[in-house]
């Protein structure tokens, strides 16, 4: 239990997906009264789920296939291109959010 309670807790700080909080408080045991926890978990469902989680391992699997791409050499305009098409979004577009993420990235990194 505690390993999948950090998990939980580790996917919540990097994503902010509320499922993952609520999750993690039907786990817990509230001072022996798990009706605690799913009341929590109630009221953290309440609102549209927001897929946050879901959205950030689909940035994460396009930042790893830059990497694989800059690994091989390939020129960055050409990564943009192809990556771009994943998402739907202009080459351009695509580099400033690679380039915007890399940059929180670093400042979160520093800040630990």
């Amino acid at each position: 239990m505690p390993v999948e309670i950090d998990l939980l807790w580790q996917q919540y700080a990097a994503s902010g997906d509320v499922e993952c909080l609520a999750r993690a408080a039907e786990i817990v045991p509230f001072f022996g009264r798990p009706e605690i926890g799913k009341a929590i978990a109630e009221i953290l469902r309440d609102k549209e789920p927001s897929h946050k989680l879901e959205k950030e391992l689909a940035w994460r699997e396009i930042h790893l296939l830059y990497e694989a791409f800059v690994k091989e050499g390939v020129r960055k305009k050409d990564i943009y291109e192809k990556l771009a098409g994943f998402k739907r979004i202009e080459p351009d577009s695509m580099k400033w959010e690679l380039m915007r993420r890399h940059k929180n990235s670093k400042a979160n990194k520093s800040n630990n």
